[in-house]
C-alpha cells in the first residue's frame, strides 16, 4: 500500500481501503460507487456538532444552542452543562483572536507542544517552523464545511482512495461530489446540515421512506475500525521490536528509541494506547526501506527486473495519480 501511495499516510484506514479494493478486483468488479465527500459536504463528522453550536452562539442564539445540546446529549450521552460551558469558552477564545498578543501566545503554545514530543530528538524538532499558520477565516459551520471540501481533510482522502483503486484497476465514481449536489447543500441554512442528535440532516430527510428507518435515524457513526492496537500487542510485536532495534532506525537520529520502546511496552500492557504514534513510526520506516531498496508491491527489487508489473499492476503516474 505504501509503495502505491508514494508516501506515508495519515492513518491505518488507507490500509483497509487497499484491502477492500483488492477484494473488489478479485470479484471481477471494475467500477464502483464510493461515498467519499458525503461527510464533508453534508456534515457527517461528530466534530461538526460543536461547529454548529458555535455558529448558533456567534449569532447570539444562546437558548437554541442550549436546546440543541440537550437534544444531542439525550441521544448520544454526555454532560449538557459541560458541553455548553465548553462552547462558551470556545466563543470567548474565538473573540480573543483579534488581540495580537493572544494570537502570539497561541502560536507559541502550539510550537512548544510540537517540539516537546518525547519520541523525537531535538535534531528533528529544531527544524519545525518558528511559527504556525494562523487562520483568519470565519468560524461558522458553512465556512468549516467549505474548508473540509477544498483544503482539509477531503483532498487527502481522495488522493489516497484514488491511488488505492488504481492499484487494483478499479474506477471509483463519487456521486456525493456531483458539483450540483455540493452547490445545493452548501447554500442551505446550517440547520439542514446538523440538527439535534443527527448529522447529515438533509440527507436523512431526503431518504425518508426510501431506506429502513433504523438506518435513516441511527445516531452513531462508524468509520473503518480495526484491531490495530491488538495486532501491535500480539502478532506484530516481534516485527515491530525488530524494526525499532534496527540499525537504520537507530542511525536515523530522529527518534528517542528507548522512549519509543518503553511506550510500546506500556501499550502492550494496556497502560496507554500508542497505536497512532506507533503506526506513524512503523510506516515511515517501511516507506524509507522502499525508497532505499526500490521494493515493488511484491517485495521484488523494482530496479533489477522485478518490476511492479510482475504483480499485474502498474504504479500510478503523475498524470493519473
Amino acid at each position: 500500500m505504501l509503495w502505491f501511495q508514494d508516501e506515508p499516510v495519515h492513518s491505518l484506514q488507507p490500509l483497509v481501503g487497499f484491502a477492500l479494493m483488492e477484494l473488489t478486483a478479485a470479484r471481477g468488479i471494475k467500477v464502483i460507487l464510493n461515498g467519499q465527500g458525503a461527510d464533508e459536504a453534508l456534515a457527517g463528522y461528530g466534530t461538526y456538532f460543536k461547529d454548529y453550536w458555535h455558529t448558533l452562539l456567534m449569532r447570539g442564539m444562546a437558548q437554541q444552542t442550549w436546546r440543541e445540546i440537550g437534544r444531542y446529549t439525550a441521544a448520544h450521552g454526555g454532560n449538557r452543562f459541560g458541553l455548553y460551558a465548553r462552547q462558551i469558552r470556545r466563543l470567548v477564545q474565538w473573540n480573543l483572536r483579534v488581540i495580537p498578543a493572544y494570537r502570539l501566545l497561541s502560536r507559541q503554545k502550539k510550537i512548544y507542544q510540537m517540539r516537546s514530543n518525547p519520541w523525537f530528538t531535538p535534531q528533528l524538532t529544531q527544524h519545525l517552523p518558528e511559527e504556525t499558520p494562523y487562520s483568519t477565516e470565519k468560524g461558522d459551520l458553512s465556512a468549516i464545511l467549505m474548508r473540509s471540501i477544498t483544503s482539509d481533510p477531503l483532498p487527502i482522502y481522495l488522493r489516497v482512495e484514488d491511488r488505492n483503486s488504481m492499484a487494483h484497476s478499479i474506477e471509483c465514481r463519487l456521486p456525493f461530489l456531483d458539483y450540483r449536489l455540493v452547490s445545493f447543500v452548501l447554500r442551505l441554512p446550517t440547520e439542514w446540515s446538523v440538527r439535534g442528535p443527527w448529522s447529515k440532516y438533509v440527507l436523512r430527510e431526503g431518504m425518508r421512506g426510501k431506506i429502513p428507518e433504523s438506518v435513516r435515524s441511527r445516531v452513531d457513526k462508524m468509520g473503518f475500525p480495526t484491531s490495530s492496537g491488538k495486532w501491535l500487542s500480539e502478532g506484530l510485536y516481534e516485527p515491530v521490536m525488530d524494526l525499532l532495534h534496527s540499525r537504520e532506525a537507530r542511525g536515523r537520529g530522529i527518534y528517542n528509541i528507548e522512549r519509543v520502546i518503553r511506550d510500546f511496552e506500556r501499550h502492550r500492557k494496556g497502560e496507554i494506547d500508542a497505536t497512532d504514534k506507533l503506526n506513524q513510526v512503523i510506516q515511515f520506516e517501511i516507506w524509507s526501506e522502499i525508497q532505499r531498496f526500490g521494493y515493488g508491491p511484491d517485495r521484488s527489487r523494482a530496479d533489477s527486473g522485478g518490476s511492479p508489473a510482475v504483480a499485474g499492476r502498474g504504479k500510478p503516474t503523475a498524470a493519473t495519480g
